[in-house]
């Protein structure tokens, strides 16, 4: 991801949203593909809840800061337990930190007519949360009110930077892994995978050559062979952009009415490539 602080001289658009508690969630669209999204929320007199998130997009029409339609709200703790409730089965192996009750929601308005190729690209960053290696946090989307699904697709120091990829918008949370099945969250990505890979909205040809791709993949890693596995997997995704658009639908509106699947698949390789990396215990 690239850097999330930009000079006034490449700002095209912002927006300053004044919501509950005074919350400040500013946003700047750089460059015509990419939104940087600021939060503070005061929580007292004397601290806040602060983030960064910054949003690239791929071929964008109509990106603006209104169309994005992004808040925030710090969980108090009925939420906490909410959200908790929608985090990855089974209940407790994932929670909201404390340190970080922090709930983002991106969800572009359909009259805006904003619309994207393939896959989007997030990263949020926070100073509230400390990075140890292996890192126990993890990048968390859902649809509103929906399940969370994990998209972590690397968790980076300073303090916390979390990214993944996607199809679509809608919930962002920072999650915590506090009871760890590494193997477990490497099989089901497996599965959840050839599941998405399996739609109706791939054609034959799209479906077998990323089924055969994926089991070449899946055999790397019951081999032990981990490395292997996470470099099929990435030439995976290049496969599916190249059949994006006839083999593989891959276009977003905000008027609902198209299914990325490419975007959807990437963010799935992306999560699952990550949980591999983390049974290898890779850098």
């Amino acid at each position: 991801m690239t850097q999330l602080f930009r000079p006034l001289s490449a700002l095209f658009l912002a927006l300053l949203i004044a919501g509950p508690a005074s919350a400040q969630v500013t946003v700047v669209i750089v460059g015509g593909d990419k939104a940087d999204i600021t939060i503070d929320i005061p929580i007292d007199d004397d601290e806040s809840i602060s983030a960064d998130m910054e949003v690239e997009f791929e071929n964008p029409v109509n990106l603006t800061a209104e169309c994005l339609n992004v808040s925030a709200v710090v969980l108090d703790a009925a939420a906490i337990n909410a959200i908790n409730a929608r985090l990855p089965t089974p209940l407790g192996r994932f929670d909201i930190d404390p340190l970080f009750p922090l709930l983002i929601t991106i969800e572009p308005l359909p009259a805006c007519n904003l619309q994207f190729d393939n896959q989007i690209e997030f990263e949020i960053h926070t100073e509230e949360l400390s990075y140890n290696f292996p890192s126990p946090y993890r990048l968390m989307k859902a649809p509103v009110t929906g399940t969370f699904r994990d998209v972590t697709a690397n968790v980076l120091s300073g303090s916390i930077r979390a990214n993944g990829s996607g199809g679509t918008f809608s919930e962002f949370v920072i999650a915590r892994n506090v009871v760890v099945d590494l193997n477990g969250d490497a099989l089901a990505g497996f599965a959840d995978l050839e599941s998405r890979i399996n739609g109706a909205d791939l054609s034959l040809l799209a479906r077998n050559v990323l089924t055969e791709d994926l089991a070449s993949a899946r055999a790397a890693y019951e081999r032990g062979f981990f490395t292997d596995s996470i470099s099929r997997l990435q030439a995976m995704v290049l496969t599916t952009r190249s059949l994006g658009g006839g083999a593989i639908p891959n276009r977003w509106r905000s008027e609902r009415d198209l299914v990325n699947a490419v975007g959807e698949i990437k963010g799935l390789t992306d999560a699952l490539a990550y949980r591999i990396a983390r049974v290898a215990n890779l850098p």
